[in-house]
C-alpha cells in the first residue's frame, strides 16, 4: 500500500474492519459515492471535515489524515527560507479556518525548522 494515499489507507482499514462502503457511509455520515471516490482516486483530497469523520469511524489517529500534498510539503520544509515557511503556515491555517488571533499565536510560537550552520 502507498502510505501517501489517504484513499488506500481508508480502503485497507475498512477492509480490515470487514465493513462495506455502505456501512462506513452509514457510520460516518459520508456518502458512499464520496467514499468510493476517495478510495479509487489517489489525487482526490477530501475536506478536513470528511477526513476527520472517516478517521474517527475507522478508529485511526488524526495524524493519518495527512494528504499526499501535506507529505510533499513536509518533505520540502527543511529547504525553505523561514519567511516562506511562515507564509505557508499562514495559508494552511487559513484553509483550516483557524482564527487570525490564534494563527498569530501559532506562527509566533513556531520553532525554526531550518538548521543554521
Amino acid at each position: 500500500m502507498n502510505e501517501d494515499s489517504f484513499g488506500e489507507m481508508v480502503k485497507a482499514r475498512r477492509e480490515k474492519m470487514e465493513i462495506s462502503q455502505d456501512q462506513l457511509a452509514e457510520l460516518s455520515g459520508v456518502s458512499q459515492p464520496t467514499i468510493s471516490r476517495i478510495e479509487d482516486d489517489p489525487l482526490h483530497n477530501p475536506t478536513v471535515n470528511t477526513k476527520n469523520k472517516l478517521l474517527k469511524d475507522l478508529e485511526l489517529p488524526e495524524s493519518k489524515g495527512a494528504s499526499y500534498l501535506d507529505n510533499l510539503i513536509i518533505q520540502h520544509l527543511h529547504g525553505m527560507p523561514d519567511a516562506d515557511k511562515k507564509t505557508l503556515l499562514r495559508v494552511i491555517l487559513r484553509m483550516k479556518n483557524v482564527s487570525e488571533s490564534e494563527s498569530a499565536k501559532i506562527i509566533k510560537s513556531a520553532p525554526k525548522l531550518s538548521k543554521k550552520s
